[in-house]
């Protein structure tokens, strides 16, 4: 699913903060023209200088790619730096044949063409960072699926379904916190239920699943209301020791916590001088939304809802009670996580999260929702007949659904939906009472990207595919890891073909 670009405004400042450590070994960015959302000035001794207002947390993961980018850029041939420029000669192809009323454009926020292939390169090594922590997640599921008792056939259908069933499959190819935001919650329920499963329990496992929630901090500073869930969740584990047991194993949760927080705290001093800043100031605070309008946008609107961009949330809702009668504790932190942040994000101001696929900021808890599915499919395919013929009709609508968010390129398709809406405000006003093209995509079927996945002409095109035409560097690596996943995927195919013949059992 990678293509190879970036193609946000906020990734586009999370890029820039990693080339100015790489190259200047500072925080401060320039810049970036048509935008002034991303970052807060502050006025220094040196003139005034622009810091990001996103966490650190994706700019770390992504700069040791960007580091091994900039150690093989020497190798790349002049034949093949017009690779990342190619998207645009493609749009061009298709307004020529087509010569559509509103032609097809796209707005990247860096140049990708062939004199500035250095940075559109690194742009690309950047977005490896995603697609690995999307697989780690699959990972963390299988572990967990396991650990709760449902076998290694149903684990692994579990993490086949998060990658490939859920947004995460188009998350994986964004260079967005999201993926990031979804590991920390898993890495830390594992963590603190199998350092638990030890006698006397296991103050290194704890250790790592602080670090788990302290690393959701360092992606968002939002990720913060998952803490008081988690706090009780580990008290309730923390039950039945000894109290020096209870003490240590507490304490080692809270310092693998803590170190993410040091660095947080140090990121926000070096910009602002303020270990509290965070850098959206006020804007962190606009809880101005109407709450039913939000709740019902993020749920059920067209554009942005999550039962059509995530239809396994019917089997996660489902299985809510029979993940109660098997494991409550988990159940609570689960189910408490998800409505809070339902409930913040419908109050804020920018709920839907901007350009993107789907309800973006709660894809942080869907892996977790995952979680309650698995008893609830297991229910429905024991049950045999009309239910599990339900099952597996909704576990290929989700597939198909994602596959969707992958298939479309939301960047020209949103591009093209304004400038369809500019072209006539009126007529839009007229028929629907809009007066801004986030309206139409947002509250309308026939403009929603889940529908228009399927007939709009701008496809994704995967950065394989197109470094074919472009031999060179881009194409040895991604050989090279293909050669690398083979046998993997063979392994993994095999894996699934013992899980589908045990699964009546």
């Amino acid at each position: 699913c990678l293509e190879g670009h970036i193609n946000t405004p906020d990734g586009q400042v999370m890029f820039n903060v990693n080339r100015a450590i790489l190259e200047r070994g500072s925080v401060a960015i320039a810049p970036l023209p048509g935008y002034n959302f991303g970052w807060q000035a502050v006025q220094t001794d040196n003139g005034q200088l622009l810091y990001s207002k996103f966490g650190l947390g994706n700019s770390l993961a992504a700069l040791p790619f960007m580091a091994l980018g900039q150690v093989l850029l020497p190798l790349a041939r002049d034949s093949e730096k017009g690779l990342f420029a190619d998207y645009q000669r493609r749009l061009g192809a298709l307004n020529a044949a087509r010569a559509p009323a509103v032609p097809y454009t796209r707005k990247l926020w860096y140049d990708p063409s062939a004199g500035n292939y250095r940075e559109a390169l690194l742009a690309y090594f950047a977005t490896w960072a995603n697609p690995l922590i999307v697989a780690g997640i699959g990972t963390l599921l299988f572990l967990l699926g396991m650990q709760l008792g449902f076998g290694p056939g149903p684990a692994l259908l579990l993490a086949l379904a998060s990658n490939f069933a859920t947004p995460l499959w188009h998350y994986a190819g964004e260079y967005f916190a999201e993926p990031l935001s979804a590991l920390a919650p898993l890495v830390f329920l594992w963590a603190v239920r199998e350092s638990r499963r030890a006698a006397p329990p296991r103050t290194g496992l704890a250790l790592l699943g602080g670090l788990g929630l302290g690393l959701g901090l360092l992606a968002r500073t939002a990720n913060a209301l998952l803490l008081p869930w988690a706090a009780l969740y580990a008290l309730w584990l923390a039950r039945g020791l000894d109290w020096r047991a209870a003490l240590r194993w507490l304490a080692g949760l809270g310092f693998g916590g803590l170190v993410p927080l040091l660095a947080i705290a140090a990121y926000n001093y070096a910009r602002f001088h303020s270990v509290l800043e965070t850098g959206y100031g006020g804007e962190a605070g606009k809880f101005t939304n109407p709450f039913w309008g939000g709740l019902y946008g993020l749920t059920l609107s067209p554009g942005r809802g999550l039962l059509w961009h995530h239809p396994l949330i019917l089997l996660g809702l489902g299985g809510a009670w029979l993940a109660w009668r098997r494991w409550r504790a988990e159940t609570v932190f689960i189910f408490g996580t998800a409505a809070t942040y339902l409930a913040a994000y419908s109050k804020w101001y920018n709920w839907e999260g901007g350009w993107c696929w789907g309800p973006r900021f709660l894809v942080a808890v869907l892996p977790l929702l995952l979680l309650p599915a698995l008893p609830a499919a297991q229910f429905c395919w024991r049950r045999g007949g009309g239910a599990r013929a339900g099952l597996l009709a909704l576990l290929a609508a989700a597939v198909l659904v994602a596959f969707g968010g992958v298939l479309l390129n939301y960047n020209p398709f949103i591009c093209w939906l304004r400038d369809l809406f500019a072209q006539d405000p009126a007529s839009f006003a007229a028929r629907w009472g809009f007066t801004d093209y986030w309206d139409i995509m947002r509250w309308r079927w026939e403009y929603s990207p889940v529908v228009r996945a399927w007939d709009f002409p701008v496809r994704q095109l995967p950065v394989l595919i197109a470094a074919f035409r472009y031999p060179g560097l881009v194409l040895a690596v991604n050989l090279v890891l293909l050669g690398l996943l083979i046998p993997l995927l063979f392994r993994l195919r095999r894996l699934a073909a013992a899980a589908l013949r045990a699964a009546p059992e």
